[in-house]
Parts: structure tokens; sequence; C-alpha cells
């Protein structure tokens, strides 16, 4: 029997017979993403808290790495819709956020520019994340951090060589 796994990178048909992982390992995978749509809301709930979406998040932090970027290049970034950007670039000017500037060498293009107050807000917002993330992990002692660590590196190392392999290029890697 073949089934098709799904991947950001590929779609491929495998035979389910080789594919059996052991009990551990689907118990792995499980914990993987329970802890993944856990941390995630818990995060959007931080974020919640502070009035902020997770896009406007990844269009600010975008912005942040390149000032004056456009709305058409933040669309090919991150892969949204220019409308959906459109939007939350209007939220973020009512906020104070980000404000637009015609280029200079082409009155057409509108660049986009995140302000100080924005760049202050969103590094509190990391550390609150942070601290709030921290506080989960506390209790966990010295030697499973350890443990999960090793364990989690050798997941990163097999998704670098999956990325490797599927784009022809080396992965980054974590130390």
């Amino acid at each position: 029997m073949y089934r098709t796994i799904l991947s950001p990178w590929s779609t491929q048909k495998i035979n389910s017979e080789v594919f059996k992982l052991s009990e551990k390992h689907e118990l792995l995978v499980e914990l993987l993403r329970e802890v993944n749509r856990g941390v995630g809301k818990y995060v959007k709930n931080v974020l919640a808290e502070h009035d902020i979406s997770v896009p406007a998040v990844i269009i600010c932090k975008q912005l942040k790495g390149e000032a004056g970027i456009t709305i058409s290049e933040l669309a090919r970034r991150t892969g949204m819709a220019k409308s959906h950007i459109s939007n939350i670039i209007r939220e973020l000017e009512q906020k104070g956020w980000v404000r637009k500037k015609t280029d200079s060498s082409d009155h057409r293009v509108l660049r986009l520019y995140l302000n100080e107050a924005a760049s202050a807000h969103l590094e509190l917002l990391r550390i609150d994340i942070r601290q709030n993330i921290n506080a989960l992990v506390a209790d966990i002692t010295e030697q499973k951090a350890e443990d999960l660590i090793q364990g989690l590196r050798e997941i990163i190392e097999a998704l670098d060589k999956v990325r490797t392999e599927e784009n022809g290029c080396e992965g980054k890697r974590r130390q």
C-alpha cells in the first residue's frame, strides 16, 4: 500500500510498509505536533494581549530587516496576498508603527519603514514571549533539557538534510 507524504519540500508516494515507525517514534512525532500547536497558541495569546496579530509581527520583522521594502516584495517573502499585507500595513500605520514614503527614483513605488516605537515594542514583545516560554520549561531538569536539546538538534539535522537534498543547497546548521 502506498500513501502520499506531504512535507514543505515535496510530495512523494512511499510504501507504507517500509515507512512504519516504532511506537516510540510515532509518539515522538505526535508530541512534536502537540508542542508545536501548544507553543503556537501560547504565542498567539501573548500577541493578543499586546493587540497584534501573527501576520503583523511577521511583516514588522521583515520591515525591521529591510527598511524601504515594498508591499510586492513583502508578499513574495511572506507568501501573503498583497491585499492582506496592505490591510495589515494600514493597521500598523494607525498604530503609528509604519510610515510610507514614495520612492525618490520612481514616484509610483511606495517604500515602507518601521519606526523606532514599533521596534521598541517588538523587542518588549519578544522579551515577554521569551519569559513566558522560559516559565514553561523552567521545571525541566538540566539533564532532561540536555537530552531534549540533543534530540531536537538531531531533528533539525534531519530537516536540513531533506532541504539540502530537495533544494540542492546546504541548510542552516544550529550549534
